[in-house]
């Protein structure tokens, strides 16, 4: 642990003992859990457990040498702020209790063949439905332009694209050189290019910033409609929705999927759940682009506005391609995956990347390369309805 929080606990709550658990975190945040030995009194009296966040001026796992705003002290508002510690870099949050992460509630469901219940599966397409919308409504102009009004200045740290930079997008050259990738260099010029190029103003919107299935905390039942929020926001800013929160989140569970046996309880859910959460986002959202648009449109030289916008929907739909292709790659590498029944670690892992690599290779080197007819009929298969879904275009 970077940051002993026992001792800070112990000034600040001297007549009160806390045993601690590590929570899963990010590069910016450590944090642990605290649990009363004894559930009484203390500054804290209305809580058994407590949340300790610690935000430092820098990333906190990287050192002094990767600095973060720490602005982002400042927006945190769920949990609730009960103690603030400046001088340590530390925050004391309301515990919200026995919610899990979208790892956890997906991890307990049984990898077994067993047959799973219709009402099952409903209710974790309602979860990712939920979820779809949520971020659908996040990601349009119309909170763009409430946030942009809101907000006196600018909430994005200029510090965290060099730092997405280096944690997320230069790594790619070495994964793909470890697995023997072809092309390697040609598909990293392709992932720092996407990631390095001006955002077209359509494409702007608010986002989360640093979307994962940690970053979604719900109760671990209620047949779909239980409690659910998203936390962990300090990454928020105006970014890429679709070829960025979205994206870096499909990829994620498009991993977990992998890893689940198929035809098994956790498969069938996690499926279930990803069509819920690509259904709902292209019902909500702006962006749509039917098969046949994907046919034609880059044929097209009219200027017609519906023709523009669609084609603007294309070079974002390849940016999704790019950064759904990079996270399955980072993640395969980077997460802890663990032998199963149906296939060994190495192997899961090899296949990751492989179908990671498969979606760079599918965004082409421009968007005529990527809606050439075999490249596009590969995309429609191979792609399972998972990022052409969010734009309508899914099987």
């Amino acid at each position: 642990m970077l940051f002993d929080f026992e001792p800070f606990l112990s000034k600040i709550d001297p007549f009160q003992k806390y045993e601690f658990q590590t929570l899963t975190g990010g590069l910016v945040n450590l944090t642990v859990r605290a649990t009363k030995v004894s559930p009484s009194g203390g500054i804290f009296p209305k809580q058994n457990t407590l949340i300790l966040k610690y935000a430092p001026p820098f990333v906190a796992v990287l050192g002094e040498s990767a600095p973060f705003s720490q602005d982002r002290q400042l927006i945190e508002a769920l949990p609730e702020l009960l103690y603030h510690g400046a001088e340590k870099h530390v925050l004391v949050l309301e515990d919200l209790g026995s919610l899990v992460t979208l790892y956890q509630y997906f991890a307990a469901i049984p990898d077994e063949k067993a047959g799973f219940s219709e009402a099952g599966l409903d209710a974790n397409q309602i979860l990712g439905s939920r979820i779809g919308e949520f971020f659908a409504e996040l990601h349009s102009p119309t909170t763009r332009d409430i946030m942009r009004t809101a907000t006196s200045g600018k909430l994005e740290n200029p510090v965290t694209k060099d730092l997405i930079l280096q944690a997320a997008v230069m790594p790619i050259q070495e994964h793909l050189t470890q697995f023997e990738i072809p092309n390697a260099q040609i598909l990293f010029r392709r992932v720092l290019e996407d990631y390095q190029r001006v955002n077209i103003p359509e494409e702007r919107c608010f986002v989360l910033g640093d979307f994962t299935p940690g970053a979604v905390l719900l109760a671990a039942s209620g047949g779909g409609t239980q409690s659910m929020g998203v936390i962990d926001w300090e990454f928020s800013s105006e970014g890429r929705g679709p070829n960025g929160d979205m994206a870096q989140f499909l990829a994620v569970m498009h991993l977990l999927l992998m890893a689940a046996p198929p035809g098994s309880q956790r498969h069938n859910a996690l499926d279930s759940f990803i069509q819920g959460v690509c259904s709902a986002y292209q019902t909500h959202s702006s962006r749509r682009l039917e098969q046949q648009d994907l046919l034609i449109l880059s044929k097209s030289d009219t200027a017609q506005t519906e023709h523009r916008t669609k084609s603007q929907n294309l070079q974002v739909l390849r940016s999704a391609l790019i950064l759904h292709g990079r996270e399955m790659i980072n993640n395969a590498v980077e997460q802890e995956w663990q032998d199963s029944p149906h296939k060994e670690r190495s192997v899961l892992i090899r296949e990751m990347v492989q179908k990671g690599t498969w979606y760079l290779e599918m965004a082409g080197n421009s968007v005529d390369e990527m809606l050439g007819p075999a490249n596009l009929k590969e995309l429609i298969q191979g792609d399972g309805g998972v990022i052409l879904s969010l734009f309508g275009a899914g099987n």
